[in-house]
């Protein structure tokens, strides 16, 4: 099955992505919250860097793709792990490796920060996420000393 997945990054069938060096527009994107919102938001955006218009059905797909490589590099041999030290951190400060890796395989599974650090380190690209202030859902103080 030849993979529609779009512009920085290609997925391979062993799930590696190779990626290009082009520049990245700001993208905003609606997504299906069904787990892999943050997998679609981000084929979405790589879609739209290149130009090219996608199906629901190809973003589910590389969606899940995305996933599946986070998912190989995470829980697959020991060596390409270590690679991604920041990311590993990040999930077994919550959760066990085994818990983890039973977790991502499962299209419900909400990507989140170590998932972002694996897919910008992968790819040599630069994710950010921009959060408008009257979305955020707490409050914080600072007092002066």
């Amino acid at each position: 099955m030849k993979s529609s997945f779009p512009p920085l990054c290609s997925v391979s069938k062993r799930w590696s992505i190779t990626c290009n060096e082009e520049s990245a527009a700001l993208f905003s994107s609606e997504s299906y919250w069904d787990g892999r919102c943050m997998f679609r938001a981000l084929v979405k955006g790589m879609a739209f860097n290149k130009g090219i218009a996608i199906s629901s059905r190809e973003e589910r797909d590389d969606a899940d793709e995305l996933r599946m490589a986070v998912k190989e590099i995470i829980c697959g041999n020991g060596k390409e792990r270590r690679q991604y030290e920041e990311a590993l951190v990040a999930i077994t400060v919550e959760e066990s490796l085994k818990r983890y890796c039973q977790r991502i395989e499962r299209p419900d599974f909400w990507g989140g920060e170590s998932e972002l650090l694996v897919l910008s380190k992968l790819c040599h690209q630069p994710i950010i996420v921009y959060i408008p202030e009257h979305e955020l859902h707490w409050t914080c103080s600072i007092s002066g000393a």
